[in-house]
């Protein structure tokens, strides 16, 4: 491998743990969303102090959202190949990761926000 090729892959890797780190600040910032839909919920601000100390947590919600996604993006790109049938099922696995990424971001504003028990 030459050096060129090191260094580009060097550069890769260093984006790719800079973009899975400002999607788990994200994550963290996001939480404050379902506050917001609330006339005295929690702000930004509130949300940010409230997710310290969770970036483990975060990070790891992250890789396996990105996983999720990736894997159901490849399976509707595929399933899109099927005239009628692929494109219903490809607004459904939608809606299912719509609906799973609302009720994370709900579920952590309980539990960091709130102080809800997950169990």
């Amino acid at each position: 491998m030459t050096s060129w090729n090191l260094i580009k892959h060097a550069f890769g890797m260093l984006w790719l743990a800079l973009l899975v780190f400002a999607l788990a600040a994200y994550w963290r910032l996001s939480a404050s969303l379902p506050g917001a839909a609330l006339e005295n919920g929690a702000g930004i601000g509130d949300t940010w102090r409230a997710t310290e100390g969770t970036l483990g947590t975060f990070l790891m919600a992250t890789v396996l959202l990105v996983v999720l996604g990736v894997l159901l993006g490849l399976l509707m790109g595929v399933l899109m190949l099927i005239p009628v049938i692929g494109f219903l099922i490809y607004i459904a696995l939608q809606w299912f990761l719509t609906m799973f990424t609302l009720s994370l971001l709900t579920t952590v504003y309980g539990h960091y926000i709130e102080k809800r028990e997950l169990v």
